[in-house]
């Protein structure tokens, strides 16, 4: 019985030398991977910082150009600004008032002839900017 006993004692021993040994290669592959995982995450956040600061900037360049833009004028259709737009609007109005006298009346045919008179002299008027300031650019280049 005491052969049994110390065959027992042995035997137990020698699994217990080759679980410490298996749970120590166990807990170093564990260190390992944590290790791995954590330089993972400190990786992920120094990218996530960058891209935080980028999207600031980003941010901040497009309320930058928002502000510039609402500022300064607004090209539209034809390369005119609006202010330009507003401008000759202005000058077309002027200019039909001088061709109608509150207290006269007019005939559909009068009328229609000297909105398109003015309508025509107007036109021409800015075209003629255009190609001037077309000419110009030409010129300094």
């Amino acid at each position: 019985m005491q052969d049994l006993q110390t065959a027992k004692d042995e035997l137990s021993a020698e699994h217990k030398s080759e679980l410490e040994s298996a749970l120590k290669s166990v807990h170093a592959a564990a260190d390992a991977k944590l290790h791995e995982v954590e330089a993972k995450v400190a990786s992920l956040e120094a990218e996530l910082k960058e891209a935080q600061e980028a999207t600031a900037k980003a941010k901040a360049a497009a309320a930058a150009s928002a502000v510039a833009a609402a500022s300064g004028p607004v090209a539209i259709g034809g390369g005119f600004s609006i202010d330009q737009v507003k401008q000759t609007m202005n000058k077309m109005y002027g200019k039909l008032r001088t061709e109608f006298d509150e207290e006269d009346s007019y005939e559909s045919d009068v009328i229609l002839a000297k909105l398109l008179a003015v309508i025509k002299s107007t036109t021409l008027e800015i075209t003629g900017v255009v190609r001037k300031t077309k000419k110009k650019k030409k010129k300094s280049l």
